[in-house]
């Protein structure tokens, strides 16, 4: 089993040119450096814009079948002495085992080619790497084949020379308690934070500001507000389409891909309708904790939601989700489809 290396360790040595592996796994919360750390791979493997497109190959949840997967490393380099094969925003947890065993044995593919570099970039959540042994068997299934990079959330030590950094960039230079409380104010996504920094300059020099102020922050800056599938089911089923929207909003800026979040739409539905049906058993809520291996908290907050709405309903809701899945997953791209599920409840 390779050993884990961290996301800023590998950034260096891909700036310094001494990494050897060829095939990784990135995974871990911080899916922002995860997709910068991904262009630098991809630059270095390709050099040459002119041949770029003819040589990497990029699959994701969307598109992807081990099939695909594995003809991708058959194909030779074009005029170039590596092609990279990068494949995304696969849900791993979330994968029924024989899909699993056929992701691993496409994998196993790779090293029959030559002139190949991978990369399995998963997105943060969708694969467990800590706790019991039969909670990461699929984590070390991976890293027996690929080299396992992590990449943690920036603390907010780090953070403030990191958005300084970016504040440089638009032409500014705040201090650093300035920075914290617009970290504060945001939020310490970095997805966000560049967004809200690039945003916040454009404005201040649109406006000919000399300095940024706090009262500008707040005038052109979005405030934060932390939310998740479950917020974004719980407005759904409460059809307030205007708070759905907004959440979704969210998922949008912190790039998600859309099939991602009806993936856990769906997970937070079934959670809803498995919830309802143990109350309806008489089952207490230290039951429900220890059957579905959740902490009191969300189940406290499952059993507020579905307090007072039927199973039908529930079920019912579960359905125009899981037909706007097949519609993504038949062609229809981008939000528009989650927009329009809102919309239609």
């Amino acid at each position: 089993m390779n050993s884990v290396v961290s996301g800023d360790d590998f950034y260096k040595s891909l700036r310094n040119d001494t990494v050897i592996k060829k095939a990784f796994l990135f995974f871990g919360d911080e899916d922002y450096m995860k997709l910068n750390t991904k262009k630098l791979l991809v630059d270095k493997v390709c050099p040459d814009e002119t041949f770029r497109d003819m040589n990497v190959f990029s699959f994701d949840s969307i598109d992807y079948t081990p099939e695909r997967l594995a003809d991708s490393f058959a194909a030779a380099p074009v005029f170039s002495e590596e092609k990279i094969v990068v494949l995304g925003g696969l849900n791993i947890d979330g994968m029924r085992e024989g899909d699993f065993k056929a992701l691993i044995e496409a994998i196993e593919s790779f090293d029959k080619y030559d002139g190949n570099v991978f990369l399995l970039n998963v997105p943060s959540g969708k694969l467990t790497y800590s706790g019991r042994e039969t909670q990461i068997k699929r984590f070390k299934a991976l890293c027996e084949l690929l080299l396992p990079v992590r990449f943690d959330k920036y603390t907010p030590s780090r953070l403030v020379p990191w958005c300084r950094r970016h504040f440089e960039a638009g032409g500014y230079e705040p201090e650093p308690e300035f920075i914290k409380r617009f970290i504060a104010y945001t939020s310490d996504d970095m997805f966000i934070l560049a967004s809200e920094i690039k945003k916040l300059c454009h404005f201040a020099k649109a406006n000919r500001l000399d300095a940024l102020s706090f009262s500008v922050v707040e005038n052109v800056c979005t405030s934060y507000e932390e939310f998740g599938a479950f917020d974004l089911a719980n407005a759904i089923l409460a059809r307030n389409a205007r708070q759905a929207l907004k959440i979704l909003r969210k998922e949008k800026e912190m790039r998600t891909e859309p099939v991602l979040v009806l993936a856990s739409l769906s997970a937070s539905v079934y959670d809803m309708i498995a919830v309802k049906a143990m109350i309806s058993a008489g089952m207490t809520q230290e039951d429900i904790c220890v059957s579905l291996d959740k902490k009191p908290y969300p189940v406290k907050l499952l059993s507020d939601a579905v307090r007072g709405v039927e199973v039908s309903e529930l079920e019912g809701m579960l359905d125009r989700i899981l037909d706007s899945d097949r519609k993504m997953k038949n062609g229809i791209t981008g939000y528009g489809e989650i927009e329009r599920l809102i919309c239609s409840m």
